[in-house]
């Protein structure tokens, strides 16, 4: 697929790869998360400030970057784990909410799919 060429996955958002690429040489705390080649999905900026970091402007772009991989490995995970093996494990709570990381991801899953 070509930058521009956007085929919205099953949850809408743009297909990955996405990548943290550096604005510009000079500004050491704006990032920019693209598709393609240079196809925009958002822009990080840590404002300068006394707190300001660059480190934490890259660590806060490759994690964004990274959102369409971590949806499809959680994906698979839950697609794995099954609904049988959730309630096997978590019977003892006996109607109480369960924190396990199934129930975790789950809730995940639903915030990133807009449900």
């Amino acid at each position: 697929m070509t930058a521009g060429a956007r085929t919205p996955e099953a949850g809408g958002h743009t297909p990955g790869p996405w990548r943290a690429k550096k604005i510009h040489d000079s500004i050491p705390y704006d990032w920019r998360v693209v598709y393609g080649e240079d196809d925009e999905i958002a822009v990080v900026s840590e404002w300068v400030s006394p707190r300001s970091d660059a480190a934490e402007g890259i660590a806060n772009a490759s994690l964004i970057a990274a959102a369409p991989a971590l949806l499809e490995a959680l994906r698979q995970a839950v697609a794995e784990e099954g609904a049988n093996y959730h309630v096997a494990l978590c019977a003892f709570y006996d109607g109480l909410a369960c924190d396990c990381w199934s129930t975790a991801a789950r809730a995940a899953l639903r915030a990133a799919e807009g449900a």
